[in-house]
């Protein structure tokens, strides 16, 4: 799988803080986990694949990182994840084609196609995860009024939205939510990634700065 920009934007735009455990929810080959990481050094982070060739690749990834001694990867389904612990932040790039065709290739089905619940449950159990103080961020297409509505079942408020647009004055092509436990005013911004065809904006490229090569 290639680096995306959904998992890039996703780790960074929120400026996440006081961030001491993460559960990184369909790591892949680990992009988030490592990206958080990078921002919370100390920070214990879980994160969860069921692919195992993915799994595999993330827990290689990590144990090549800096910050290997504070992450480990489980080769599991999210709904057959269990833990004692609660998470200041539980995060995800989850698959969200649910009405388009599926590849033939097995993993690709898995990491870009979902069945139609898979929200509902997903932000259900990410819930029952969350500390009383923490964060759920998701990256999607889908319309506030469907988020707004899941955080209202299963007693969510909407902190922030990002809607993330290709060119400034187009129109949004993913959403960032950011969820929590307490009730809030939310937050609605607005970020577009390229100033001109194959030219990066400046502010895309400050935010990547850090953790991509090629700037």
């Amino acid at each position: 799988m290639k680096v995306g920009t959904d998992a890039v934007l996703l780790a960074t735009l929120p400026k996440f803080t006081n961030v001491n455990s993460v559960l990184d929810i369909g790591t892949g080959t680990g992009v988030l986990s490592l990206m958080l990481a990078q921002q919370f050094p100390d920070a214990k982070i879980t994160a969860i694949e069921l692919d195992a060739a993915a799994a595999s690749q993330a827990a290689d990834n990590f144990a090549h990182s800096t910050w290997a001694a504070n992450m480990q990867v489980i080769q599991i389904d999210f709904e057959a994840f269990s833990s004692a612990n609660t998470y200041d932040l539980i995060i995800s790039n989850p698959p969200f084609f649910t009405a388009s065709l599926p590849s033939e290739d097995l993993a690709k089905n898995r990491a870009r196609h979902a069945p139609a619940n898979l929200l509902s449950a997903w932000i259900e159990k990410s819930s029952q995860l969350l500390n009383e103080n923490g964060k759920i961020a998701i990256i999607l297409p889908e319309s506030e009024a469907e988020i707004n509505y899941l955080a209202t079942m299963h007693q969510l408020f909407i902190d922030k939205i990002i809607h993330i647009h290709s060119f400034e004055n187009t129109a949004v092509i993913r959403q960032i939510f950011v969820l929590q436990k307490r009730n809030t005013t939310t937050q609605n911004s607005h970020f577009h990634i390229y100033k001109a065809q194959n030219t990066y904006a400046e502010a895309y490229i400050e935010h990547l700065k850090p953790y991509l090569t090629i700037f």
